[in-house]
């Protein structure tokens, strides 16, 4: 079970592993070898869990947070279009770690499984449904996969105490510069950089206005480049 003990909270979960997840995506888009993607994808995922442990995160918080981006990465190389899927499907990543085949299932029903006060763990859960897996709703009707995605991200909403956004409410108000910039929610801790860019074409409104809220502000380009390389 994922405890919550207190963590050093200057950084979120989910921001040591959106690099990796950055560096998977040049893996599969580019004509790059399998076992060499593997094992560079294996050793920057071992650091990012050993930063993250460094910060202060519990194992098991880790390790919970470990397999929703491994499941995201496995699906990823294997629907790609690149040389290396065919050999991936017989050395995914989820085999390496947690000795599956089935991180397509096993994800919700992980996910599903998640104490209460697992919110930093369930932030990268949504990260990973935001930047494309689908796991075994792959395979149900669309609209019962963007239900799902949207109840979890509205569940983080209210466990992080997110304000909700009334009808014509401004997405990115003015600032004085004339540039846009995000709103941010009471509570949150300041000193991070500002300035959110995501593509607004190709993410469902509330999944933007998720992501504005929740995702630590740092993060913004990363972000924006996975939901732009979906």
């Amino acid at each position: 079970m994922v405890s919550a003990m207190p963590v050093i909270q200057d950084s979120s979960l989910a921001s040591f592993f959106l690099t990796v997840m950055r560096q998977a995506r040049t893996h599969f888009s580019q004509e790059a070898d399998s076992a060499q993607s593997g094992a560079a994808l294996i050793e920057a995922l071992d650091q990012a869990c050993a930063r993250a442990r460094e910060r202060g995160y519990e194992q098991a918080e880790v390790g919970a947070a470990l397999f929703a981006i491994v499941a995201w990465i496995d699906e990823a190389a294997m629907t790609s279009p690149w040389p290396g899927a065919g050999h991936w499907r017989l050395t995914p990543l989820q085999r390496h770690y947690f000795a599956t085949t089935r991180a397509g299932s096993e994800f919700y029903q992980r996910l599903q499984a998640l104490p209460e006060n697992a919110t930093q763990v369930r932030e990268v859960y949504g990260l990973v449904l935001v930047a494309g897996f689908q796991g075994e709703y792959a395979a149900r009707a669309p609209g019962e996969f963007e239900s799902w995605r949207v109840q979890l991200l509205e569940q983080i909403r209210h466990e992080q105490g997110m304000p909700g956004f009334a009808a014509g409410q401004a997405l990115f108000p003015q600032s004085g510069t004339g540039q846009a910039t995000p709103p941010r929610p009471a509570g949150r801790l300041t000193g991070r950089p500002s300035g959110y860019t995501v593509t607004l074409l190709l993410a469902p409104l509330l999944l933007v206005l998720v992501l504005y809220l929740y995702l630590d502000h740092s993060l913004a380009n990363l972000a924006s480049a996975l939901l732009m390389d979906h």
